[in-house]
């Protein structure tokens, strides 16, 4: 039989997808595509559209489908189950989301090789969350309907270098400010 090595592979695809520690979403892009395709035909005409018509953000956002995810993306995003997360991804969106989203667009309107950037979402149980996602975007019309998506929760990393720019801010607050002499000795007394 000719496909007895497909239909074995898959299984053992989705293992190996399984195992990598970052987020992975397959999502259907394909009604987007077709909306953007009857929208503009460049894209500082979609640019334009999109900003002329903000609610159509939210519009676009509600065709993309989650298709497929894998187990890192359960334990970031809180679900139990999988079909818990295939669902429209505006569902996972904040209000900040929909500027990436905008940008996304934009990246394939204007045939980007990739895409890559930090968005605001939210866990199911609605805990905010900060995401670098990157995908590399389709070459035609029917690579649409599988883009895989990796997905990174950044909020911890981000969390840390707020703090610590904070803390690095508030000493340099104290050492102008301080009406006396300050010096720095390293462990060998220079």
């Amino acid at each position: 039989d000719t496909f007895a090595p497909l239909s074995l592979s898959e299984p053992l695809f989705r293992d190996i997808i399984d195992a990598v520690p970052v987020s992975i979403w397959v999502e259907d892009f394909s009604a987007v595509r077709a909306a953007l395709n009857g929208l503009a035909q460049s894209p500082a005409e979609l640019a334009h559209h999109l900003d002329a018509n903000p609610e159509l953000l939210a519009k676009l956002a509600g065709l993309v489908r989650v298709l497929a995810v894998n187990a890192a993306t359960l334990e970031m995003m809180g679900a139990k189950e999988r079909r818990d997360l295939l669902r429209p991804l505006d569902t996972l969106f904040t209000p900040d989301s929909y500027a990436v989203f905008r940008d996304e667009l934009l990246a394939i309107a204007s045939g980007s090789p990739t895409f890559e950037a930090d968005m605001q979402m939210r866990t199911l149980n609605g805990q905010p969350l900060l995401a670098h996602l990157r995908f590399a975007v389709p070459g035609s019309p029917p690579d649409y309907s599988r883009v895989l998506v990796a997905i990174s929760d950044i909020t911890a990393r981000r969390k840390a270098e707020d703090a610590m720019r904070g803390s690095e801010a508030q000493l340099r607050l104290i050492t102008e400010n301080v009406p006396a002499g300050i010096a720095h000795i390293d462990r060998n007394e220079r």
